[in-house]
This record gives structure tokens, C-alpha cells and sequence, in this order.
């Protein structure tokens, strides 16, 4: 830890329990005219009412449980009543007790917006998805003009990855209040997922000039920035969000991962050590801590700290982004082997002669972390090339048995997607790099068309896997025995193709740091393109990047990435002997 966190801990301390006093105090100085009135009147419903209210609004729940329970018990039909032992056991973390209480609140008050909205919410965090959307629905049936319970529901669409329902939802609250910065926060949300990056961009601006002290959408703006090469900017929007809001963890991560940190940053470390230990913060934020730390220690080598967070952070990533499932190694294995019986050489070579004689699509493969992202940036340097990000089309729309009929219906749907997202460009790159998974049926849907495999060194490539955080993360990414499994099955899958793909181009991301030019030339002329020189200058590409490597492809060319894993080997375990 570093020496400068025990003075500068007991300072900040000191300074917020002063804070918290204060706020207290002037709390008290405006709830005691209430308490005297209720002393004199000790069940009147309008004064508990008041009373009850205040100190839930202000998180007093030890306090507001004696006024809760003499509101609900004197006032058994009272529906407010009820509506705030609800939001008082949703403060003490009793959701399915809560329930009761926002249900009966319902029954009561059939025709207030609250008791709905408070029940989907529950049900959301109950894991009852359909029960949640049920009740936004009916939210919306009876109050059709109120944005709120479609905000809302738009808000539990795009948590469960349901983008185009969500969409559907945001639209027609637009219609009841396109001023709502809230509104314009979750388009940005459901338009960054759907790759439409400038409409994306356009939302989050129209939210922050709606509102100037929301801390999420200046953070969201931030990273925006960042994708498309601004980190001066970014960093300008992340220190506001911080300043707004103290406890802003991807503020603070976008701040760690904007620029390689030096000692001048201790104070930026310490603050994030100070933070993190806030047992209020949600585990989502302090598990973005967590890699924020452990990338900050990395940048000022001392890589035991640093594994130490990136161990803390995909503990909490399992819990938070996997729910505690473990990964499928067998079900995985069992994938792959299907695979590889079922999309022999000489099968897809059957599948090929009917496959589309396009040259367009550029396939980037590799496991993740192994460099694809660089390959895109550098490729789409060149004029005739351009970069269409990571693309879920066949990992959605294909599976493990070759079905040529199949193919060619999808060719057509996929041909106009990639040019409709980089027109008048002769090669378009989609670098999803788990297509390696479906690369089988790539090749028999494009025969012609240029694969490059990624491959790299197979511990950086497993220790990149395990400290990267992820919005949506793989099943296998947060434990290292999983990554290993992974990775070997990744291996099994790679070697097939080697033998019965007969156009791959494979390059090491080695090679691509070592030896750029050779190894670039290289790809230029497997794409079937003259060269062009601005493929060496790939730093100065202004296309948008979308991935945890937008800060890097941003760099010229560095070898330090190239045996990352020698300086955490003391602590690498079965992520270095496994693979």
C-alpha cells in the first residue's frame, strides 16, 4: 500500500464524519417541528406520513422504522402506509419482504404510479424479469401519457441485452418528453450497443445539455471521447463527473485508462485506495475500482499490488457480470468436437462451391485479447479498407452443423450489413474475434473472402484475458482455471482450421510489434490491395474504437505488452502452467 494512504486516510475520515455531521444537524433542525407536532397528535396519518417520508428520503432507516410501523399499523388501509414500509425494507435489503408490502400498496392505490413502478422494480432485483415487465406494462396501459414506467422498462430491456424493445420504448417516450436527459442517456445506451456510434454520441450530448450535473451521462460522454481518440477531452469530462459525484467508479476508470500513469498520480491512487474500501459502494463499483487499481499499479510496477486488485476484481466480476455460475467446460468441449466432426475439410469444401464469390469481408479472428483490435485499426488505415467493429452476425445465426441452404440466405443479409456500415469501401473488416468459434461456416458462406488469425504468446494472451473488465464478459473470463480451458479448447478449434481452411492468413501479434512493416505487408496483400503507407501510421486513424483496447490502438507501436506475463509470473499460478 502505498505510504501516503495512512495521513490522507485519517484526514479524509475525519473530514466526512465532520460533513456527515453537519448534513445531520441541519436534518434535525427541519424534522424536529414535525416530532413536536406528532407528540401532540401521535397517530395523525398526514404527520407520520411526513415524518416517515423525511427520514426515508434521507436514508434514516434505523429512525423511520418506529414512525413506519405506527403509519401502517394505526392506518391499516392506508396504502401510503404501505407504500413506505416497502421502500423502508428495500433499505435495510429486504426485497421479497418488500414485495408484500408494494403489492398490497397497489391493491390499495389502483390508481397512483408509484406502487406499480415500485413492484417492477422489486421483481427486477427479485430476478423476476417477466413479472418486472408485466408490471411496467400495466404501468403504461394505465398511465400512457407519464414517461416514467417506459423509461423505466426501457432501462430493465436493456439490462436483459433486449436493445430493439428497449428502442421501442424510447421512442415513444420521446414523444411524451423529448427535454427527459434520461431519456437521451439510454438511447446513447441502446445506439452504442447497436454500433451506430454518432447517433450514440448525439444522444449523450443533448443529455448533458439537459442536464450539466449528471455525473453518468458527462462519464458515458467521456468514453465516447476516448473512442475516438480524445483522451484530453474525456479526461476533462471524467474529472467533472468525479467532481459531481465523489463515488463515480467509471470516472475513475476511464480517468486510470486514458494514459499510462506515473508517481505524479499517487494522489488519483490513493484516492481509488480510500474509495474502494466504502462497503456502501455497489459491488459493480468496486469491482471497476478494483481494475482501475490494478491497472494503476501495473503503470507504477509494482505488479503484486496490481495482481492483487485484478484478483479482488474478477471475484467481484464473477459475482456481478456471471452470477456466480461457473463456466461449462464440458458443454464447451463437447461444442467444439461437434464442430470439428461436423465441418470437415471436405465438407465445407462441398459447402463452398455454392458459397457468394464477394471479396468484401475481411475476417479477424483470434481468442480475445490477442490483438485483433490492433489489426483492425491498422488494416482500416488503408483507403480501401474499412473497419466495421465486432459484429455478432454469425455467432447469432449459425451453430455447429453445416447447413450450405442456410448460408445462402444469410450471405445476402450479411453482404448489406457490412457494406450499409463502411460504404464505398472494396474490403470491410469484422473482427469478432469469437468468431473463430463459427469460422467454418464463414469460409463456406465467403470462400474468397481473407481470414487473419491473431494468434498470441498464450500466457499474455490468458493474463490480458483475466485483468481486462468486460461489459459483457465471457462465461470463462473471471477464473483462471476456466480461461485455461478455454484457451486449450480454443487451441483445438484454431489447429482444425489450420488443416481444412485452406486461406488463412495467421500472424502473431509478436511479429506485428517486432516486425510491422513485414508483417503488415503481409496482411495488405492477403486482403488482395495494393499497399498503401498510411497502414504504419495507424495511430492517427480517427475511426471510432468501441473495445478495452481503444487507449493502446491509439499508441504507435510498443513493445511492452510483448511478455507482460514475465513481470506477474511470481503470481500467474495455473494461468502460466496451464495454457
Amino acid at each position: 500500500m502505498s505510504r501516503h494512504v495512512k495521513p490522507d486516510g485519517a484526514f479524509g475520515n475525519l473530514g466526512r464524519l465532520m460533513n456527515q455531521a453537519a448534513e445531520k444537524a441541519r436534518q434535525d433542525e427541519q424534522l424536529q417541528p414535525m416530532l413536536a407536532r406528532l407528540k401532540v397528535r401521535p397517530n395523525d396519518a398526514a404527520i407520520l406520513r411526513s415524518v416517515s417520508i423525511f427520514l426515508l428520503d434521507h436514508g434514516r432507516y434505523a429512525e423511520a422504522d418506529r414512525h413506519v410501523r405506527q403509519w401502517v399499523t394505526g392506518h391499516p388501509n392506508d396504502g401510503f402506509a404501505y407504500l413506505a414500509t416497502a421502500r423502508l425494507l428495500i433499505g435495510v435489503e429486504r426485497a421479497g419482504d418488500a414485495l408484500r408490502f408494494a403489492v398490497r400498496a397497489y391493491e390499495l392505490l389502483p390508481r397512483e404510479l408509484e406502487p406499480l413502478l415500485v413492484m417492477a422494480r422489486l421483481y427486477d432485483r427479485l430476478e423476476r424479469p417477466l413479472d418486472a415487465e408485466q408490471a411496467y406494462l400495466r404501468a403504461i396501459s394505465t398511465f400512457p401519457d407519464d414517461p416514467e414506467p417506459r423509461l423505466s422498462l426501457a432501462k430493465l430491456l436493456l439490462s436483459h441485452g433486449e436493445y430493439a424493445g428497449a428502442r421501442k420504448q424510447l421512442e415513444a417516450a420521446f414523444e411524451l418528453a423529448e427535454g427527459s436527459p434520461e431519456a437521451h442517456l439510454l438511447m446513447a445506451q441502446v445506439l452504442n450497443a447497436a454500433q451506430e456510434s454518432e447517433q450514440a454520441e448525439w444522444h449523450l450530448e443533448r443529455s448533458v445539455s439537459l442536464d450539466r450535473d449528471n455525473s453518468v451521462s458527462l462519464t458515458m460522454l467521456g468514453y465516447r471521447r476516448q473512442s475516438r481518440g480524445d483522451f484530453s477531452g474525456a479526461r476533462e469530462l471524467f474529472e467533472r463527473a468525479v467532481s459531481l459525484d465523489p463515488a463515480q467508479a467509471m470516472a475513475y476508470y476511464g480517468i486510470a485508462q486514458g494514459r499510462r500513469l506515473t508517481e505524479e498520480d499517487r494522489p488519483l491512487v490513493d484516492r481509488l485506495q480510500l474509495l474502494v474500501q466504502d462497503s456502501r459502494l455497489p459491488l459493480s463499483d468496486q469491482m471497476t475500482l478494483r481494475y482501475g487499481l490494478g491497472k494503476a499499479f501495473e503503470d507504477l510496477r509494482d505488479y503484486e499490488a496490481a495482481m492483487a486488485q485484478f484478483d479482488l476484481a474478477n471475484q467481484l466480476a464473477f459475482r456481478v457480470n456471471l452470477g456466480g455460475r461457473p463456466f461449462r467446460a464440458s458443454q464447451y468441449r463437447e461444442l467444439v468436437t461437434r464442430t470439428i466432426e461436423n465441418y470437415s475439410r471436405e465438407a465445407m469444401a462441398r459447402a463452398a462451391k455454392g458459397g457468394h464469390p464477394s471479396r468484401l469481408p475481411v475476417f479477424v479472428v483470434g481468442m480475445m485479447r490477442s490483438g485483433t483490435t490492433l489489426v483492425e485499426q491498422i488494416l482500416s488505415s488503408h483507403p480501401e479498407i474499412g473497419g466495421a467493429g465486432e459484429r455478432d452476425f454469425w455467432l447469432d445465426n449459425v451453430d455447429t452443423t453445416l447447413d450450405a441452404a442456410k448460408l445462402a440466405e444469410l450471405t445476402p443479409r450479411y453482404l448489406e450489413e457490412l457494406g450499409g456500415a463502411c460504404p464505398g469501401r472494396s474490403r470491410v473488416i469484422d473482427k469478432m474475434p469469437q468468431n473463430f468459434q463459427v469460422l467454418g461456416a464463414m469460409h463456406a458462406a465467403f470462400p474468397e473472402a481473407t481470414i487473419i488469425h491473431v494468434r498470441r504468446q498464450p500466457v499474455d494472451n490468458a493474463l490480458s484475458i483475466y485483468t481486462t473488465p468486460y461489459q459483457q464478459s465471457p462465461e470463462y473470463a473471471h477464473v483462471r482455471g476456466s480461461i485455461v480451458e478455454a484457451y486449450r479448447q480454443y487451441g483445438r478449434l484454431t489447429d482444425h482450421w489450420r488443416e481444412a481452411i485452406p486461406n488463412i492468413l495467421e500472424i502473431a501479434y509478436e511479429d506485428l510489434i517486432l516486425t510491422p512493416e513485414a508483417t503488415v505487408r503481409k496482411m495488405v496483400a492477403a486482403c488482395g490491395l495494393d499497399w498503401d503507407d498510411a497502414c504504419l501510421y495507424h495511430e492517427a486513424n480517427v475511426r471510432a474504437v468501441n473495445t478495452p483496447s481503444m487507449w493502446q490502438v491509439r499508441q504507435p507501436l510498443y513493445s511492452s505488452s510483448v511478455a507482460r506475463w514475465r513481470r506477474f509470473k511470481p503470481w500467474l499460478g495455473e494461468l502460466a502452467d496451464g495454457v
